[in-house]
């Protein structure tokens, strides 16, 4: 049985239905051998794994150096795999300049030692100005694919709503594919809302981290883990489900986040021949994965007031603001825009379930702003962002505001409406005297 290939939008690449995540080849996770790296490199190759994503980002560079020396070494056919890098995030910030992404394919290029890669990510836009991104760094990259360095653009975040940002302002044909990660699994699958709009825009959709980063994992996710305490129990319970009916939540939940074809290939962070092994074992399973549907299900229902939750609140974003109540469940969830539009997080009496992004572990935990909200919230920012993060939330706050006074003004009319016929019920009609 061989993996499955998926076609990757209109590009006309065929990648694998699990792709090669490099990160962990920088030492992003724990040290990695040489030996090791060949060694799990080789035997994803051997198993039908072709697509092999890296970034200039992962191990300051040394993820793209590991990945290049393996692929040398082992002298694989270039027209055999696919290999996607970014650009615009490193190791001491981020640029989106066209000087520095242009610049920055050629160094990649090295490291890999490649002449060309066939896609080129905008790494994590959301952290650069999506105005530069549609009329600098797109145009930019346009160059470098005429020029034959890359044959597709791609571009990778986290907030959804980043995707349809730069889509609908590029001319078409411009971004190529996207990155989603932490979006398409068991405990979230928000992606699957914005997969129709990507089909419109012939846009190849990848999709990384099914096991959301630690949290659908028998050991649980690292501490630096943004996650509300409240989700982390639900996927705990979930774990141990699976666990008391024999099985492994990991390799459910990438069964799960593979059956979606529309999604072309998932990517997972690998570096061990073991790693690479349990992976393939998984999709290939996929074929005989009915006699754990109830697992399955059971699963989304542990996990369903977490997901219904975001749901129900995503959709009013743009009107929220900081005490925003919503019941669900018999219980009271407060929402508040956190920082800007694309960032917020929904709180449950004192913990909070924050959507942020970044390297977590460098992190610093803060008081955001929640004047007015009936619960304190607490949640993270990255290093020196704090000042204008809250310039940028009360800007959100009061874009809005304009709803708020509308709809206040609204009731009180309505209560005067009210109190009137009231009124006209017990007094009657006014008595006319001559």
């Amino acid at each position: 049985m061989e993996l499955e290939r998926r076609e990757l939008g209109k590009t006309g690449l065929k990648v694998s239905c699990v792709g090669f995540g490099a990160s962990p080849l920088g030492n992003v996770f724990g040290a990695v051998s040489p030996d090791e790296a060949l060694a799990a490199v080789s035997r994803a190759i051997s198993l039908g794994i072709n697509f092999f994503d890296t970034s200039p980002y992962y191990g300051a560079t040394l993820s793209e150096t590991v990945l290049g020396n393996c692929l040398h070494q082992l002298g694989v056919p270039r027209d055999e795999i696919v290999i996607s890098t970014k650009c615009g995030r490193y190791a001491d910030g981020f640029d989106f300049s066209a000087e520095r992404v242009t610049r920055s394919i050629e160094e990649s290029l090295g490291r890999l030692r490649l002449d060309y890669v066939d896609i080129l990510h905008c790494h994590d836009i959301e952290f650069g100005s999506l105005e530069q991104i549609v009329n600098e760094t797109i145009p930019a990259l346009q160059k470098l694919k005429e020029a034959g360095k890359t044959r597709f653009i791609g571009i990778t975040g986290l907030p959804l709503e980043i995707f349809t940002y730069v889509l609908d302002r590029v001319p078409p044909g411009s971004v190529d594919v996207i990155l989603s990660y932490c979006h398409y699994g068991i405990n979230d699958s928000t992606l699957l809302d914005l997969l129709p709009y990507l089909k419109s825009k012939n846009v190849g959709v990848i999709s990384a981290s099914p096991l959301a980063m630690g949290l659908l994992t028998e050991d649980g996710p690292p501490d630096w883990h943004p996650a509300s305490p409240e989700l982390k129990s639900a996927c705990r319970a979930a774990a141990l489900y699976c666990k008391e009916e024999g099985q492994n939540i990991s390799k459910l939940a990438l069964q799960y986040s593979l059956m979606n074809k529309d999604i072309s290939t998932m990517l997972v962070g690998m570096n061990s021949v073991v790693q690479v092994e349990d992976n393939v074992s998984a999709a290939l399973e996929l074929s005989g994965v009915g006699k754990h549907d109830v697992l399955l299900r059971r699963m989304e229902t542990i996990l369903e007031p977490v997901e219904l939750l975001k749901r129900l609140i995503m959709p009013y974003l743009p009107l929220a603001f900081p005490g925003m109540a919503v019941e669900l469940d018999r219980k009271l969830y407060f929402c508040v825009i956190l920082f800007s539009r694309h960032e917020y997080f929904i709180s449950q009496t004192r913990v909070a379930d924050i959507h942020s992004q970044g390297d977590w572990r460098s992190h610093r935990r803060l008081t955001p702003v929640g004047v007015g909200s009936p619960i304190e919230y607490v949640g993270y920012a990255p290093e020196n962002t704090w000042e204008k993060r809250v310039e940028s939330c009360l800007d959100s706050m009061l874009e809005c505001a304009w709803v708020w006074v509308l709809a206040l003004a609204l009731v009180f009319a309505l209560e005067f409406f009210l109190v009137g016929v009231c009124l006209f019920e017990l007094i009657g009609p006014p008595q006319i005297y001559s």
